[in-house]
């Protein structure tokens, strides 16, 4: 391949996976940071409803050992959000969402002028941040059950919007 020629079959073939393995970690890890969102709020919205139950039985019907119990429970749950750190796990996936986009979009432009020339260095410094991404991303627990769901997800809706620039991929 000369210098003029862009990227070659392969590399076109790299680059198709690259960008739709971009989109579904993206969607991926938007999924996961609205899943800890929510599970966070439910933490909060089932600890102050504890804690609601709890001072209406003690004003209301003198139930103090139902409401002491309530109160734990309230505690517990405060204490189980903190010690599975939902806020930064959410804020982690939050971050690789966003990451995990901007490189997906930045592989749509390069397969959109795959034959400029110094295509194939971009192609490699895109797969080094891919690289570096993945890496970072263990630091959020990885569900493979969710993640296969994502990949069929985002593929079938990512697929037909490249699939009209190529022939054969």
């Amino acid at each position: 391949m000369s210098a003029t020629q862009g990227l070659d079959e392969l590399q076109r073939h790299r680059l198709w996976g690259s960008m739709i393995g971009a989109h579904v970690r993206a969607d991926y890890f938007a999924h996961l940071a609205n899943w800890y969102g929510q599970l966070e709020q439910g933490c909060r919205v089932v600890s102050g409803a504890f804690c609601f139950i709890a001072a209406f039985l003690v004003f209301r019907e003198n139930l103090e050992v139902v409401a002491s119990l309530l109160a734990v429970a309230a505690g517990i749950v405060t204490v189980s959000e903190i010690l599975f750190m939902l806020g930064s796990k959410r804020a982690g996936a939050v971050d690789l969402h966003g990451y995990w986009l901007r490189l997906a979009i930045e592989y749509e432009a390069l397969w959109s002028d795959a034959h400029r020339s110094d295509a194939g260095q971009t192609l490699v410094r895109l797969e080094a941040r891919a690289a570096e991404l993945s890496s970072r991303a263990l630091s959020v627990p990885y569900n493979e059950r969710r993640m296969t769901r994502r990949m069929a997800r985002s593929a079938a809706r990512v697929h037909p919007r490249f699939a009209t620039g190529s022939s054969n991929d």
